[in-house]
């Protein structure tokens, strides 16, 4: 009986609906359609950035006709290799193919077919420290690239407390004093403009105080105490004083 029921409803229904179709305006369907200039307007997924090496990442170096010339070495502390007839060479910061390119530059002059392949072989991806007014504070390791609020997630969020206008970072330049910077991260978080987010660079130590910060030497003055012991277990030390060194693990 329901199946009866069922076949006479889909009957009368199934009639109507499609002279409801068949009904509609050329002009209205055109309308419903999306235009070809609202699908050329829609935006495009950015492509993903070309990786930069990292000091530790781990290259091989191939020459096609001078294969004993072929080297298999990690990026040192530093951010060089060194590579035979050519000596030193930055390669932290650069692709593969930019560093590529100036290999087979330099061995042109050493080599009649100087054709030469760079291959990322181990990526060590990135470390930074995060303390302060943050849930989890500690080391935060990622395999690809990391921004501060990402660091700041990962170490389980702000606090209450935090002071997101004024979150510190610090970074090793191989001086011996780091670079000093404070980053407003309250526009990130409510989406109300232009935010301050930033790409972290390896063993960066992001630091966010519960109050405002101006200068590297307040910051020591406000909070040697407190990063002390996780500076010690982190391998960085603070010197009282206006000089701040760094000694990354």
């Amino acid at each position: 009986m329901r199946r009866l029921w069922a076949a006479a409803a889909l009957c009368t229904v199934l009639p109507w609906w499609i002279g409801c179709v068949a009904a509609t305006p050329p002009a209205q369907t055109a309308a419903m359609a999306p235009s070809l200039e609202a699908v050329a307007s829609l935006p495009v997924a950015p492509e993903p950035s070309e990786y930069l090496l990292r000091r530790g990442d781990v290259l091989e170096v191939k020459f096609f006709y001078n294969s004993e010339l072929n080297e298999r070495l990690p990026i040192r502390p530093d951010g060089k290799i060194s590579l035979a007839l050519v000596g030193e060479i930055v390669a932290e910061g650069r692709s593969a193919a930019s560093l590529q390119a100036e290999l087979a530059e330099r061995y042109a002059s050493s080599l009649r077919h100087p054709e030469v392949a760079v291959i990322v072989k181990e990526i060590t991806g990135i470390k930074v420290f995060v303390g302060g007014e943050v849930r989890a504070a500690g080391v935060i390791h990622s395999a690809q690239e990391l921004t501060l609020l990402q660091a700041v997630v990962q170490a389980g969020g702000f606090l209450r407390t935090a002071k997101v206008r004024n979150v510190v970072v610090l970074r090793d330049q191989g001086t011996s004093e780091p670079l000093f910077m404070t980053v407003d991260l309250a526009s990130d978080l409510d989406g109300s403009g232009l935010g301050g987010d930033m790409k972290l660079h390896p063993d960066d130590i992001v630091f966010v105080p519960k109050t405002k910060i101006a200068k590297v030497d307040q910051f020591v003055a406000q909070y040697i105490r407190e990063l002390i012991p996780v500076a010690l277990n982190l391998g960085v030390s603070y010197l009282y004083g206006d000089t701040v060194s760094l000694r990354g693990n």
